[in-house]
């Protein structure tokens, strides 16, 4: 999230009881993970609940999650997202077109609305057809195109993707 390591640290007054890891943490090997306040720990061994993964809490997995934090630390691949966050959410601003409604997000995890889900549909679509660039949409009428892309971006790929997706723009534009 570039300023802070994890979403939910960005609203000091939350204060998860439980949080829960998937994929990212092994960048894409299957591990999970559960996060939790000791007094829930303790509650589960009391209770003697089995609590399990068919694979993901495995030496080798653990191990994988443990070289992808080593990465991220080593490699300052957080400060990395906080400055090439920044700069994609400047150039994608920049784009001013009229068919995105707002640019937001935070780091490397962010959101382009779009003022119709048809416009985002047809966007991702041509991005993937043409640039194979993969974007999905989420949120009301899958409006918003989430950019999420791995943490070891550069302006370099900002400048790929920004390009890709004016390029888009413009050929929507001329068809309307």
């Amino acid at each position: 999230m570039g300023t802070h390591f994890w979403g939910f640290q960005q609203h000091p007054e939350i204060s998860p009881d439980i949080v829960t890891i998937g994929k990212g943490i092994g960048n894409g090997f299957p591990i999970a993970v559960v996060v939790c306040r000791q007094e829930i720990a303790d509650a589960l061994d009391a209770e003697s609940r089995e609590v399990f993964s068919t694979f993901g809490g495995n030496p080798v997995a653990c191990q994988a999650a443990l070289a992808v934090l080593r990465v991220i630390k080593d490699e300052g691949l957080q400060q990395n997202a906080l400055e090439t966050g920044d700069y994609l959410m400047h150039e994608l601003k920049a784009l001013r077109s009229n068919m995105i409604k707002e640019v937001r997000g935070s780091g490397l995890f962010v959101g382009v609305e779009f003022v119709s889900g048809s416009i985002a549909s047809q966007v991702t679509r041509r991005l993937y057809d043409i640039h194979h660039v993969l974007a999905s949409l989420d949120g009301p009428e899958d409006k918003v195109m989430v950019i999420k892309p791995p943490l070891c971006w550069k302006a370099q790929q900002v400048d790929e993707f920004v390009a890709a997706l004016r390029e888009t723009l413009s050929c929507l534009l001329h068809r309307q």
